[in-house]
């Protein structure tokens, strides 16, 4: 029981010795996947942890992820020795490097070429809770056995990401965006290794708020797409919405106070032109400024659809252009009134 487990129980160290986790037969090729179960198609399950979200570029269209993609599953020809039971028993190196991984044949689209950055530390481990093998007498050590379809093995890679993100700004300033992310399994027919997702295989660990957005903790996922050339593959979807309260201090409140200062000049009297007119043109002067620093701002992209912003600034403005239209028509008859009135005189 004490076999292999990081401490010298023997005088002579020997429990300590010959601690390889894996038994690899010498008829393995690590090129070629493990089969499934009757000899079905190989499952390979995948988890992945949305651990941050770094970024949300919206000017160059891009989001920059941080993620921990875990991938597991089963390989009938590989025994395992001296396991700990359900613990995940981490492999070395070295012995990983002989084993079938799926993680190598991953494709992420999406992303922007070159911005894919891997920590290279793969971490393979060994899962079991499965009763050992009987023991053989004619081993020269006695150990724990572990048939291998009965052992889990697991991969956890850590990955930050630059990924394409197509953003819609019509309903600015309450826009809502989704970026979506594709994980292909390539140079592998699925009806040969097929990757197994769920509901619960994506989850968001990160930060609530990323700059102006805030990140929507139910992300979707499917398999049902065609990005992938195999048909193997997970897509998830990212949603983010923008702060609404920046919305209502930066564009609503200072249109609506700079419209209000353009209608009240109507209350002002219908001699005193120059100040009713003065107030109208400042406040429309104004606000040609904020909607120009609006459309006009680094982290906007520049775009020729029509967006709800541009809707709202053009009625305001229309609107403060008439009342000085009004001012103007009505100074003119007050005018015409006066002379009119003297003249009869």
């Amino acid at each position: 029981n004490k076999r292999c487990d990081n401490t010298r129980d023997c005088l002579d160290g020997s429990d300590e010795d010959e601690c390889i986790l894996v038994n690899i037969p010498d008829s393995y090729e690590k090129q070629v996947p493990p089969k499934g179960e009757h000899g079905a198609s190989l499952p390979v399950g995948i988890k992945i942890f949305v651990e941050n979200i770094n970024q949300v570029d919206t000017k160059n269209m891009m989001i920059d992820t941080s993620l921990k993609l875990m991938m597991y599953w089963r390989d009938s020809r590989l025994k395992f020795r001296n396991l700990k039971k359900g613990a995940h028993n981490l492999i070395n190196s070295e012995i990983s490097k002989q084993l079938w991984l799926p993680n190598a044949n991953l494709l992420y689209l999406n992303t922007i070429v070159g911005q894919t950055y891997e920590d290279p530390k793969l971490y393979v481990s060994a899962y079991t809770n499965s009763t050992p093998l009987p023991f053989d007498i004619y081993r020269d050590r006695e150990e724990y056995i572990y048939n291998g379809s009965l052992t889990k093995i697991q991969t956890t890679a850590v990955l930050r990401i630059e990924t394409i993100c197509e953003f819609e700004f019509q309903k600015f300033p309450f826009d809502k965006q989704q970026c979506d992310y594709v994980i292909c399994l390539r140079g592998t027919d699925h009806r040969k290794v097929h990757i197994v997702a769920n509901n619960n295989s994506v989850i968001y660990v990160g930060g609530k708020t990323v700059g102006q957005f805030v990140i929507d903790s139910a992300i979707e996922i499917t398999q049902d797409f065609e990005e992938c050339s195999t048909k193997n593959g997970v897509k998830f979807i990212i949603k983010l919405r923008r702060h609404s309260f920046n919305g209502i201090i930066q564009i609503i409140f200072p249109s609506l106070i700079l419209w209000l200062c353009a209608v009240l000049t109507l209350r002002v009297d219908i001699g005193d032109l120059t100040n009713r007119n003065r107030t109208s043109v400042t406040a429309l002067l104004v606000l040609v400024t904020l909607f120009g620093s609006i459309t006009n701002k680094e982290d906007f992209p520049k775009t020729s659809g029509i967006k709800y912003i541009d809707l709202w600034f053009l009625w305001y403005l229309t609107h403060i252009f008439v009342i000085i239209c009004h001012h103007i028509a009505i100074s003119r008859i007050s005018i015409k009134l006066e002379n009119s009135d003297g003249s009869s005189t």
